[in-house]
């Protein structure tokens, strides 16, 4: 009977029971909001490069002074940073504007591959 009352290191062995499935918890919602982040980067890079093509803007962040491919390509390098993504024209869904589409391959749990992809169409806009 005495090893029954005794209680000795119960704190331990639920602390062991506990600990792991709180740290996969936590670890699982620190790499979810990095996918969504870049998610949300990489929209932000695709779009406003999109459109720095589609009206031929020269200021900031826009670089370059026309409507190319580089241009539009640099403009979402820039925007995209720290991170470098794959950025390429939207030729097959943009017909009539300038389009981009960008993707990223990121990481997750240290197993999983996961490759993010972004794309734009903004119409041409001709100056007044």
């Amino acid at each position: 009977m005495k090893v029954f009352k005794c209680n000795r290191g119960a704190s331990v062995v639920e602390f062991a029971l506990v600990a792991l499935p709180v740290c996969i918890l936590i670890f699982g919602t620190i790499q979810t909001a990095y996918v969504v982040w870049v998610y949300n980067l990489l929209h932000l890079s695709v779009n406003t490069a999109a459109r720095c093509g589609a009206i031929g803007s020269t200021t900031s962040p826009c670089s370059g002074s026309g409507a190319t491919l580089s241009n539009m390509t640099t403009t979402a390098n820039l925007l995209f940073s720290p991170l470098t993504g794959t950025f390429t024209a939207n030729t097959a869904n943009c017909s009539g504007g300038y389009g981009l589409v960008g993707s990223y391959g990121a990481t997750v749990v240290l197993l999983f591959n996961v490759t993010v992809q972004a794309q734009s169409c903004y119409p041409i806009i001709p100056p007044p």
